[in-house]
């Protein structure tokens, strides 16, 4: 279901930014995208500003993570027929690339790397190169490059300095309320910490979500989140040659949450993390069950 769903969304999403705005799908729950709108998330291409398709969520980023989980999907129905979903792959990836998200594409790399290592499978030259092609291709075409260096350059984007302020500032909050300032509650709160003035759309926690739990629901929140997401990571870690896939699940899990906060700030984020979290706890359990060992996942269920 998540696989067809978002098959439509990179669609949707290849519409949006050749339109460079919305569709008319408001019904569905297009947000409303113009290049005109302030705060919406812009691209530089070849001197030229470009606005990031959205699809049907709340940001870019947050669809190109829906993006990276419906490709890790694929893989348990790759056998079945792999022209399909072949076909498949190569439309939700289009989709990927043209989010610009570059947290969903580090995180595709990792977990991609960690899975082919467990699998032990082995990559022939030809499959290399042929695959090293194609990305040089598609970074060449849509002139790739600067989107990774527009980060680190400021006479083109200050969000990468924005970040490590709104995470100084996040920090000191914590150190200011350590008990946390409510569920919710973080973005308002660091302009009282934040160097810069603040405008509307810039009022949103630090991309990180650890931090996040710690500034709205303290150090005793963030602890027992930890525990929980170590513990989790910890069987995942133990049955990784047996499942492969679910250690590649959590790698990708782990990459966002260092680089993102909608996992825990965002209705869509929240859902597919309790998505990812009950699957790779109830594959576990499974797993505990044929080996005739009580599951140590219930902890996670309750």
């Amino acid at each position: 279901l998540i696989v067809f769903f978002m098959l439509g969304e990179s669609l949707l999403a290849l519409f949006q930014y050749l339109n460079q705005g919305s569709v008319g799908l408001s019904i569905l729950g297009e947000p409303v995208l113009s290049p005109d709108i302030p705060g919406l998330a812009k691209i530089f291409l070849a001197d030229e500003l470009f606005l990031r398709p959205y699809g049907t969520f709340p940001h870019p980023n947050l669809l190109g993570e829906y993006f990276v989980f419906s490709l890790l999907f694929l893989g348990f129905f790759w056998k079945k027929d792999p022209v399909v979903y072949s076909v498949f792959a190569f439309l939700l990836g289009l989709g990927l690339i043209f989010t610009f998200s570059r947290v969903a594409w580090l995180s595709l790399a990792v977990s991609s790397v960690f899975f082919l290592f467990l699998r032990g499978k082995k990559i022939s030259v030809r499959t290399f190169f042929l695959t090293a092609s194609l990305f040089l291709l598609f970074f060449v075409a849509f002139n790739l490059g600067d989107v990774f260096l527009e980060r680190f350059h400021t006479n083109i984007s200050g969000a990468f300095f924005s970040r490590f302020e709104s995470i100084a500032s996040s920090l000191q909050l914590l150190r200011e309320h350590p008990f946390g300032v409510g569920a919710g509650m973080s973005a308002l709160s660091l302009q009282e910490f934040s160097f810069l003035k603040l405008m509307p759309w810039e009022y949103q926690p630090p991309y990180n979500l650890f931090l996040v739990v710690a500034n709205e629901l303290g150090i005793q929140g963030l602890l027992l989140f930890v525990v929980a997401f170590f513990f989790l990571g910890r069987w995942i870690f133990l049955e990784r040659k047996k499942h492969p896939y679910f250690f590649s699940f959590y790698a990708a899990l782990f990459i966002i949450s260092l680089f993102d906060h909608a996992f825990f700030t965002l209705f869509a984020g929240q859902a597919l993390f309790v998505l990812l979290l009950v699957f790779g706890e109830e594959a576990l359990s499974h797993s505990y069950a044929e080996k005739r060992i009580p599951s140590q996942g219930t902890f996670i269920s309750a």
